[in-house]
């Protein structure tokens, strides 16, 4: 899958009032791909804001080079100024792992009174260290029961699809019809 198969997809399955927001610091094709959908920021998002490390796919291949990271609790709040999300497509290109606990019962969303419905996240290729942070992500929020992973593929990573089948707003738009 590409990005744009993937944005386009997403988009077309949100409800019409739905707004898309795209960050990613590598801004060639990007900007003119988001644009078309919705409001793009020339940044990445992780578990802390500076100017860090951050591995872009450019000329067919992951090279590392400094970009401008915004923590993304602060990008959520202070940025789009939203509380809840229909969905959140999460390729952070290695560096996700940091957000992981963000989705934990008690995270940095639930501190935040942050909701997502349904989100994608990619997980690359974990050193040991990494793969015990994935192994601890997947067996709690199994053990949280708010998220249920309904998809995962591998290509040259992991590809997940999770949904929200705690939160009643949640369920009502994606699951079934509840009558209040």
């Amino acid at each position: 899958l590409n990005t744009l198969v993937d944005v386009s997809l997403c988009i077309s399955l949100l409800p019409s009032e739905s707004s898309f927001y795209g960050a990613d610091p590598i801004v060639e094709n990007n900007e003119r791909l988001y644009s078309k959908f919705g409001t793009f920021f020339p940044f990445a998002v992780g578990n802390k804001s500076g100017i860090l490390d951050a591995s872009v796919y450019v000329n067919r291949k992951y090279i590392s080079q400094k970009a401008i990271h915004v923590e993304l609790v602060y990008f959520l709040t202070e940025i789009i100024r939203q509380k809840v999300y229909d969905h959140a497509i999460i390729d952070a290109e290695g560096t996700e792992y940091g957000i992981l606990p963000y989705f934990y019962r008690g995270g940095q969303f639930d501190q935040n009174d942050i909701t997502f419905c349904q989100f994608n996240i990619e997980i690359h290729m974990p050193d040991d260290r990494k793969k015990e942070m994935f192994r601890e992500f997947i067996f709690t929020l199994l053990r949280e029961s708010r998220y249920v992973m309904l998809r995962a593929i591998r290509v040259d990573h992991y590809r997940m699809y999770f949904l929200n089948f705690a939160n009643p707003y949640c369920v009502s738009r994606y699951v079934l019809e509840i009558d209040d």
